[in-house]
C-alpha cells in the first residue's frame, strides 16, 4: 500500500511538470529528429553559420565534448534527467567543472531532486556547489542537454539510450530551441542548497523520530501504526511525508536519512553501514567503454 501510495505521488508530480513543459520539449525533440532524418550520420554544413553533426563513435562523442569545453566563452549549462551517479562520475564532473570555472565560465546544471537524496551524491553536489558550481534541482528533467554559450549544443540521438550517439548542433538559430528549454526548466527549479536535507533545518516531531527508527528497522506500516495506536492509512500518510521532508525515495530510505543525518539516537546507527545503490552515469557527458 505504501509503495502504490508512494508511486502515486511521484506519478502526479511528474504529470504536473509534463504538462507545463511537455509542449516545449516535444517541439525540440521533433526538431531534432527533422535534423538526423535530414542529414543522417554524417555531418552537414546548411548554412555558413549554422552545423549540423551526428556521431556515433565514442571517439567522436568525447571530442564534440572537449569541442564544448574547450571553445565556451561565458557559460556551460548542463541538464540531466538520471540515474543518480556514482561516486567516480561526481569526480569526472568536478574536476571538468573546475576546469571551466579557472577559466572565468559560468556553469550552471540541473539535476532531478532524487540527486541530493542519498549521502554521496549529496557530498558530491556540496563539493560542485563549493567551487562554484550552480546546481538546481527538479522533479522532472525532461533530456540529456549540454549547452556552450547559446552557439553550441549537444543532446542524445536516442533520448532513451544516451550512448548511441550525440547530435551536434553549432550555430544560434539551431542553439535557441535547446537554450530556451533549459532556461525554463533552471526558473522553476529550484537551487540545490535550499532543497537539500539538513539537520539543523529539519524539526522532525517525537512521532516522526518513532516512525523513523522503525522505518530503519524494517518495521511495514501495519506493526508502526499498531505501536503507535493508529490506523493504518494514517500511517502510510505519516510515512509519506516523512519521505517528503527527508527527501527520501522509499519508506527504508528515509529510516537510513534519518540515521545518517544524526536525527537517531546513538542505537539506532549502531546496525551495519547502509546506503542506497547509485546507478550509472548522469553526470559524466560521455560514459567510459
Amino acid at each position: 500500500m505504501r509503495q502504490e501510495s508512494g508511486a502515486g505521488q511521484e506519478r502526479g508530480v511528474r504529470q504536473e511538470f509534463d504538462v507545463d513543459r511537455g509542449e516545449e520539449t516535444q517541439r525540440l525533440r521533433e526538431a531534432v529528429q527533422s535534423l538526423i532524418d535530414a542529414y543522417g550520420p554524417r555531418p552537414a554544413v546548411v548554412q555558413p553559420d549554422i552545423h549540423v553533426g551526428v556521431v556515433t563513435r565514442h571517439s567522436e562523442m568525447a571530442a564534440a565534448m572537449s569541442e564544448l569545453a574547450g571553445t565556451a566563452r561565458e557559460t556551460v549549462s548542463a541538464m540531466h534527467p538520471g540515474p543518480v551517479p556514482t561516486p567516480l562520475d561526481l569526480r569526472h564532473t568536478l574536476n571538468a567543472d573546475r576546469k571551466l570555472i579557472e577559466r572565468g565560465i559560468r556553469v550552471r546544471r540541473l539535476n532531478q531532486l532524487r540527486l541530493g537524496s542519498s549521502t554521496e551524491s549529496s557530498a558530491g553536489c556540496d563539493q560542485l556547489a563549493d567551487i562554484g558550481v550552480e546546481l538546481r534541482l527538479t522533479p522532472v528533467v525532461p533530456m540529456h542537454m549540454v549547452i556552450a554559450d547559446r552557439d553550441m549544443a549537444v543532446m542524445p540521438l536516442d533520448p532513451d539510450d544516451p550512448e548511441q550517439g550525440m547530435v551536434v548542433l553549432r550555430g544560434a538559430p539551431l542553439v535557441h530551441s535547446a537554450a530556451a528549454l533549459f532556461d525554463q526548466v533552471w526558473r522553476d527549479s529550484r537551487r540545490y542548497d535550499a532543497v537539500k536535507p539538513d539537520a539543523s533545518r529539519l524539526q522532525l516531531t517525537d512521532e516522526q523520530l518513532a516512525i523513523a527508527r522503525m522505518l530503519a528497522a524494517g518495521d511495514n506500516d501495519k506493526r508502526i501504526a499498531r505501536a503507535l495506536g493508529v490506523s493504518q492509512r494514517t500511517m502510510s500518510r505519516k510515512v509519506a511525508d516523512l519521505m517528503l521532508q527527508l527527501r527520501a525515495d522509499t519508506r527504508f530510505a528515509a529510516g537510513v536519512r534519518a540515521a545518517q543525518l544524526d536525527l537517531l539516537g546513538p542505537s539506532d546507527l549502531a546496525g551495519p553501514a547502509l546506503g542506497p545503490a547509485l546507478g550509472p552515469t548522469l553526470a559524466q557527458e560521455v560514459p567510459a567503454r
